[in-house]
């Protein structure tokens, strides 16, 4: 392979040849100096996080539509002492009452096939996991009635429930006692 020094030759008022082919030094200044002016990720999700000339580092969350997730919560996990509407952007995120002095509800979005988030009780203080309107959360045999709830105010339970349908959700995992009404 040759070296960068065998194939540019500076010649007399700024002519330079790569491998024999003459040019101004301006014409290759302007050819080497370009760099990315703009780029677009589309609909995917992605978009430039540095300048976008040179090297392009790209932020953002990949959609599912073109290979990802759609998901900025893995293993995220976040304290609430409030009450919490869970959003869609939430997927797999944990959530747990850690400092909380009273009861914590989180409230499911909109029943979407997929959504999954996980509950902790850290705090002795109930920690409520309320179904959206018309839907029903699944433990094992017992389930919530439709937009019930599913409560524990024991430390160290868990439970992960995932959107199973337009209707349902399902407790993937529990641990510890959780009490569906």
């Amino acid at each position: 392979m040759a070296s960068l020094d065998d194939v540019i030759t500076v010649q007399k008022n700024g002519v330079v040849a790569i491998n024999g082919i003459q040019r101004l030094m301006a014409d290759f200044l302007a050819l080497i100096s370009t760099g990315v002016t703009t780029f677009s990720g589309g609909a995917t999700g992605l978009t430039p996080s540095t300048a976008s000339t040179g090297a392009v580092t790209l932020a953002g969350t990949l959609a599912a539509a073109n290979g990802g997730t759609g998901v900025t919560g893995f293993g995220v996990v976040t304290s609430k002492t409030a009450s919490y509407s869970v959003l869609a952007a939430d997927s797999y995120k944990d959530f747990d009452n850690n400092g909380a002095a009273g009861s914590v509800t989180f409230t499911l979005p909109a029943s979407t096939v997929g959504l999954t988030y996980g509950f902790a009780v850290m705090e002795a203080q109930n920690l409520v996991i309320t179904a959206p309107g018309g839907s029903t959360i699944y433990l094992g045999a017992l389930a919530t009635t439709a937009g019930g709830t599913i409560t524990s105010s024991t430390v160290g339970s868990y439970l992960l429930v995932k959107c199973r349908s337009a209707t349902e959700w399902i407790a993937q995992s529990s641990m510890g006692s959780w009490t569906p009404a």
